[in-house]
């Protein structure tokens, strides 16, 4: 009998990215995602345009490592 349940075989991230093309490029905004950090970004930003419209500034493991 284990005490403790199965590790999770997901890798979840937290990332920050900001929006270089809003009056909000200021602020950060955080996410929460179980897939990777590029393909929630293109959730963000579906269509194709010239050039970046957000930066990445963090992607870490939502999981501790214990």
């Amino acid at each position: 009998m284990s005490f403790f349940p199965k590790r999770s075989d997901k890798y979840p991230k937290i990332y920050g990215y900001i929006d270089l093309s809003s009056e909000n490029k200021n602020f950060i905004k955080i996410g929460y995602t179980e897939r990777t950090v590029q393909e929630r970004m293109k959730e963000h930003y579906p269509t194709l345009t010239p050039g970046k419209k957000y930066k990445v500034v963090l992607e870490e493991s939502a999981m501790r490592s214990d």
